[in-house]
């Protein structure tokens, strides 16, 4: 019994090694390499997405459901052309995984803010919040209504919003209505 039982601690510990070296190897060959070219997005962010306000912040937190890694780990990807082609959707929702996590592990919480504020698509072919803030409003976004804030990150989620209005205003008005509750609570 006790030899059973030391094969099958031995097989384990080994599973758990090769399985965090591999974590790691894929950290080094495709992360790591990245680093200067997400280094460079993030410092080109408009400074209302490199700095935003804590009323951006929080809408986009309650649109996200509190997580940035994954989002911006997807946009990253994208922007980065990180997923090797031809794949399969495991090979998709796996690479996604990892990203996540290596996001989750190498930014800050307000790196992954400034990835998802500058990279995030909102519809007919914009992509960040402060140019669909000129583009929609004329204006920067520190200089936005609440309600027209509210309206830019709900695009961050659902760009094809743009054309449906009335989705849009629903979105929106989702927002507010838990984002203020939130700062009710508080």
């Amino acid at each position: 019994m006790r030899k059973v039982l030391r094969a099958l601690f031995i097989v384990l510990a080994l599973g758990f090694t090769m399985a965090v070296t591999a974590y790691f190897i894929y950290d080094l060959t495709q992360f790591q390499p990245n680093r200067d070219r997400i280094a460079a997005l993030i410092a080109s962010a408009s400074p209302q997405e490199q700095k935003p306000s804590p009323e951006v912040v929080g809408l986009l937190r309650i649109s996200l459901g509190e997580s940035t890694a994954a989002y911006a780990a997807r946009l990253l990807s994208n922007e980065l052309d990180a997923l090797p082609r031809p794949y399969s959707m495991l090979h998709w929702h796996l690479h996604g995984m990892l990203w996540w996590s290596l996001v989750s592990l190498h930014l800050s919480e307000a790196e992954q803010v400034t990835v998802v504020l500058a990279l995030a698509p909102t519809g007919h072919g914009r992509h960040g919040v402060a140019n669909t803030a000129k583009v929609l409003y004329e204006a920067s976004l520190s200089e936005l209504s609440q309600e027209q804030v509210a309206t830019i990150i709900a695009l961050t989620r659902s760009p094809s919003a743009a054309d449906r209005p009335e989705r849009l205003e629903r979105s929106r008005d989702w927002l507010l209505q838990k984002y203020r509750a939130q700062v009710q609570a508080h």
